[in-house]
């Protein structure tokens, strides 16, 4: 097979917007000002996404501040940090195969970062996805060998004539995609002491207009947004890494444990530990299922 410098972290098929890992302990009362910006506006990742599209129903997204609309057996490759809304922004519902990984080679990274793809799936690419799919119930005991299948498909993905790069669209009204290279900022440096001020200095705004702006097309105050960045990117850490809680704290950009528990519980509605291991019973029972 096909190799490439990788790290294949998840596979998973789900009707979205429901991804069990994503939202099954999501559903008690949250307050809005510290909800993930996954639940209801514009985010990132940090790796590479691959999504075959199995169905969907009138599904439209918005990628790099472009409006895409998903296609039924269409392959859609994803840079990491690139911005995206959620899967239920919009009416519609889709049922994919989600890849998600990591690129361990500087030059990679490069090649794969220029912009999001879009390509109908050929017959090999199909039978990658099959295989592939089996991992998403069978644990990490060939991780090797999933490694390989996925490199191998975005050989496959990166070969092909026909895929179309999303690129952004300028001609989208304004609206609060003003506050997109904002939240590109925010990011990149969510690990930092980020002040009102240092954040409205980003877009050239006077604070207290920016801050009145912000929360009336996002719903929240640039401030807690920044903190709901940093519990956004703390569930991976929980989901995919073994390091401490406070270490977790630590890397996101909290002052203390103490801080960064009080912040998750009052988004999620339980600790960071018992989302741990919420995440990892639910991936026994998909083992098992």
């Amino acid at each position: 097979m096909f190799l490439y410098p990788i790290d294949a972290v998840s596979v998973m098929i789900g009707h979205s917007p429901a991804h069990s890992f994503d939202n099954a302990v999501l559903k008690g009362k949250r307050n809005i000002d510290y909800v993930s910006p996954a639940e209801f506006t514009v985010h990132s990742h940090p790796y590479f996404s691959i999504n075959y599209v199995i169905d969907c129903d009138e599904f439209t997204t918005k990628i790099n501040n472009c409006k895409v609309n998903f296609k039924k057996n269409h392959i859609y490759m994803q840079p990491k940090n690139t911005l995206h809304t959620p899967t239920n922004l919009y009416t519609g519902a889709i049922s994919s195969v989600s890849i998600r990984f990591y690129v361990t080679d500087k030059e990679l990274e490069k090649e794969l970062s220029k912009h999001p793809v879009c390509l109908p799936a050929d017959d090999d690419m199909l039978e990658l996805i099959s295989e592939i799919s089996e991992y998403a119930k069978g644990g990490t005991s060939k991780k090797g060998s999933l490694n390989s299948l996925v490199a191998e498909l975005i050989s496959r993905i990166n070969k092909n004539p026909v895929a179309v790069p999303i690129v952004p669209d300028d001609n989208v009204p304004s609206g609060g995609q003003i506050f997109f290279p904002l939240i590109e900022y925010m990011y990149a440096h969510y690990t930092e002491d980020l002040s009102l001020s240092d954040l409205a200095r980003v877009v050239y705004m006077e604070p207290t207009y920016f801050a009145k702006k912000f929360k009336q097309f996002f719903n929240i105050t640039p401030v807690n947004y920044l903190y709901s960045v940093r519990l956004f990117r703390s569930l991976d850490e929980l989901m995919y890494s073994s390091i401490s809680i406070a270490a977790i704290a630590e890397k996101v950009g909290f002052k203390n444990v103490a801080a960064y528990c009080t912040a998750f519980r009052r988004a999620y509605g339980l600790s960071p530990s018992e989302y741990r291991q919420s995440v990892s019973e639910q991936k026994f029972h998909d083992r098992l299922s």
